[in-house]
């Protein structure tokens, strides 16, 4: 087993070979963290959480098995939390490399609860992780004959500004 080296969010980096050598379970202080643990799951309270109640499901064993009892576990949860009225709905969700946002190098989903009202009338859910995606809340999708109409605006702009070049240079240039 490896010895405990302090996890900083957002500045370290964990690339356990396994959830014992995990920066979670090497933690000294992981006890007071642990919700509930199985033969193969763990249930921790997020150390950094986003909000109150965010926890993260750990499979003990890197196999998609695993990993889809994790998923069961959390979605049982939430299940469990709107049933008592804790939250009115949930985000589960995984990061998968460092792209991703990825820091601990194992697979862990986050629980998330949501609260009517706690986004401050901001969109939600998973697409608003990337702004740049067309069905994301609040961008538009461009139809097909606005982007033509908009492709040959640009068209004749960039051939006006070519044509422009080449009069000042001396050169001919005609199109239509």
């Amino acid at each position: 087993m490896a010895k405990f080296k302090k996890w900083v969010h957002y500045e370290s980096k964990d690339y356990p070979a396994s959830y014992e050598d995990s920066c979670w379970n090497q933690d000294p202080e992981k006890e007071k963290y642990i919700l509930r643990e199985t033969d193969t799951v763990v249930v921790y309270k997020d150390k950094y959480p986003a909000c109150e109640g965010h926890l993260l499901f750990i499979p003990k064993i890197n196999q998609p098995r695993f990993i889809g009892e994790a998923l069961a576990e959390a979605y049982i949860h939430g299940e469990s939390q709107i049933a008592k009225s804790l939250c009115d709905g949930f985000n589960v969700g995984m990061n998968f490399g460092e792209t991703a946002g990825q820091s601990v190098f194992w697979p862990h989903l986050h629980f998330i609860p949501r609260k009517a009202g706690d986004d401050d009338g901001l969109q939600k859910g998973i697409r608003t992780c990337y702004p740049k995606d067309a069905f994301a809340p609040g961008n538009k999708i461009e139809d097909y004959y606005e982007m033509q109409a908009r492709l040959k605006k640009e068209r004749r702009a960039y051939i006006d500004k070519m044509q422009k070049q080449l009069e000042a240079i001396g050169g001919k240039f005609k199109y239509d």
